[in-house]
């Protein structure tokens, strides 16, 4: 997180790791991820994740599915109680709840999100919630689960 004093170094390599080579662009980069995680550190859901009682972070999965290989990686998998949530991060822009519905038609991040719990029912044998966190909608982050806002 930003107030990591390392945090300006692994931001401008992870920068550079997509591509990134001018400074400016990558200044422009770290500055737009300070904001969105300043963003998320003061909303409640920041506050139910860090207080959850297990999380596991960008988890790597492999199994197979009717023949097929399926591979991924969840961003989040975290325990409060005895619920499991699966919870996938997006950095997209959206200004409007039509824009929202627009960008939702376009990615089918819903799909993404639903391939990720069938990956850690498979593996575990249980099935967690799925939700999808949108952390620049319109300012603001919202949480959404499958296919309804919650937060």
């Amino acid at each position: 997180f930003p107030t990591d004093p390392t945090f300006e170094h692994w931001a401008a390599a992870r920068s550079q790791e997509y591509g990134l080579t001018d400074r400016a662009r990558i200044n422009r980069a770290i500055d737009r991820t300070k904001l969105l995680l300043r963003r998320f550190l003061g909303n409640p859901v920041y506050h139910d994740i860090a207080t959850a009682d297990q999380r596991l972070h960008e988890i790597p999965y492999s199994y197979e599915l009717d023949g097929q290989i399926e591979e991924g990686r969840i961003d989040l998998l975290f325990r409060r109680q005895d619920r499991w949530t699966v919870m996938d991060f997006k950095t997209d822009h959206i200004g409007s709840d039509e824009a929202l519905k627009a960008w939702l038609e376009v990615h089918d991040y819903q799909a993404q999100v639903e391939r990720y719990v069938t990956a850690v029912s498979a593996l575990t044998g249980i099935r967690p919630q799925a939700q999808l966190c949108l952390l620049d909608y319109d300012g603001a982050v919202i949480v959404r689960a499958m296919g309804k806002e919650i937060s």
